[in-house]
C-alpha cells in the first residue's frame, strides 16, 4: 500500500491467521467486525473496496464476510464495490456472479497502471519464483494470472439493490 502512496491511517490491519481468517459469528471474527465498524466509523468512506465475496482465495471470501456485516451495522454504509483476484482462473462455476445479482463495470486505470504494476511486484510471496515453496498448488501469481492485472482497465462488481440486471 506504500508503494501506492496509500496514508497508512487509511488502513486498519486486523492482523488476522493467514489461510485462517475467522467468520463473523467466531468470537476472532466478531472481534475484527466490531473493528471494521469503529474503523468505517472514524473514516467515513464513501466507498469501500472488498474481494469479490466467491473468490476462490479463503482468506478473500472471509474477508467479504467480515465486511458485510460491518457495513450492516452503518446508518448510512457506503457504496460496496467488489473486485476480482483468483475468481479470474481458479473460480468454480459455483463461484462466479449470477444473473441479476451484479452490475458491473470497468474503470480506466491507464494513467496508473505503472504504479499498480510496482505494487503487484512487491508481493514477491505470491509471485513466480516465490521464496514460499511447501505449497506447490498454493495461490502463487502465474503469469497468465498476472496479465488480467496488467490491464489499463479495472473490473468491479456491485450488487443490485433488488433489481435484476445485466452484466455489462
Amino acid at each position: 500500500m506504500a508503494r501506492l502512496g496509500l496514508n497508512p491511517d487509511h488502513l486498519r490491519p486486523l492482523r488476522l491467521p493467514d489461510g485462517q481468517v475467522p467468520g463473523p459469528d467466531e468470537p476472532a471474527g466478531q472481534a475484527a467486525v466490531a473493528r471494521l465498524v469503529e474503523f468505517f466509523q472514524e473514516k467515513q468512506p464513501a466507498t469501500v473496496l472488498c474481494p469479490w465475496r466467491r473468490d476462490p482465495h479463503p482468506d478473500h471470501r472471509a474477508t467479504s464476510l467480515l465486511v458485510r456485516p460491518a457495513l450492516a451495522q452503518l446508518p448510512h454504509p457506503p457504496r460496496l464495490l467488489e473486485y476480482l483476484v483468483w475468481a479470474w482462473e481458479r473460480a468454480a462455476p459455483a463461484d462466479l456472479p449470477r444473473p441479476g445479482e451484479l452490475s458491473s463495470w470497468q474503470l480506466d486505470i491507464s494513467s496508473v497502471l505503472a504504479e499498480k504494476q510496482r505494487a503487484i511486484a512487491a508481493h514477491a510471496s505470491q509471485l513466480p519464483g516465490s521464496c514460499i515453496d511447501d505449497d506447490p498448488t498454493g495461490f502463487t501469481l502465474a503469469p497468465t494470472m498476472l496479465a488480467h492485472f496488467a490491464s489499463p482497465t479495472e473490473v468491479y462488481l456491485e450488487a443490485n439493490a433488488g433489481k435484476p440486471a445485466p452484466l455489462t
